[in-house]
């Protein structure tokens, strides 16, 4: 549980953890305070998540059923059931159905998909869900090889 380092995280989450360690009597930790220890820390990291989740679709701007739309072509991209993160791979195989996604193309793609995630951990070759509503958010607005027009045929919109 590395993010129980970061100060911003822990504000208001210390006393809780030392009251479970506290629970031990003084003695050893049991089975019991190890268990309450862990699913609170677990929690601790799932409402991070939802938190980063919430501030992203607020400040992309998309609709709850855009968010939905695109929670289930994440989910339906990604490897595994469950799995956090879509991979470059994954994504261009999912875009690929509906884009142009040749060589210039993928390698365009690649370059957004890095844009979006530089700042954080990692390869900048996947992308968690708020990173792929930020990523989306990118490609719809520069009409990546032609992106847009399938979401105004979708809505049954056409330019005028």
């Amino acid at each position: 549980f590395p993010m129980l380092s970061d100060k911003s995280t822990m504000k208001g989450s210390r006393q809780k953890l030392q009251d479970i360690l506290n629970s031990s009597s003084g003695g050893p930790v049991g089975i019991d305070e190890f268990l309450s220890l862990a699913r609170y820390c677990q929690d601790l990291v799932e409402m991070g998540e939802l938190q980063h989740e919430k501030d992203a679709i607020k400040k992309i701007g998309f609709d709850s059923s855009e968010v939905d739309e695109f929670r289930s072509l994440f989910m339906g991209g990604t490897g595994q059931l469950g799995d956090s993160r879509i991979t470059f791979s994954e994504l261009q195989d999912l875009l690929g159905k509906v884009l142009p996604l040749g060589h210039k193309n993928a390698e365009a793609l690649r370059e957004e998909l890095k844009a979006t995630t530089r700042t954080k951990q990692g390869t900048g070759e996947d992308a968690d869900f708020p990173e792929f509503l930020q990523l989306m958010r990118r490609l719809l607005d520069s009409n990546f090889a032609g992106i847009a027009s399938l979401s105004e045929k979708k809505n049954g919109r056409r330019e005028e």
